[in-house]
């Protein structure tokens, strides 16, 4: 009984994993969808910035800003 009940919730498990996954490629294709969607609502300098760039410049930035602080 205890052995069926592991094994039952080690298959839960696994289908929880497989959908955990399975919801966060969603969000990805969301993301890049809403994206694509906005740019097309904006003028050439109004673009929407990909989050890797964004967070490269935004490091950047702190770097400096920390080291002109010092």
């Amino acid at each position: 009984m205890l052995i069926a009940a592991y094994a039952c919730f080690d298959t839960i498990q696994e289908e929880r994993k497989t959908l955990d996954r399975e919801l966060a490629r969603a969000k990805v294709t969301a993301n890049r969808v809403a994206v694509v969607v906005a740019n097309e609502w904006k003028d050439a300098n109004d673009k929407v910035m990909p989050v890797k760039q964004w967070l490269e410049e935004r490091r950047f930035l702190q770097v400096n800003i920390i080291s002109d602080s010092f």
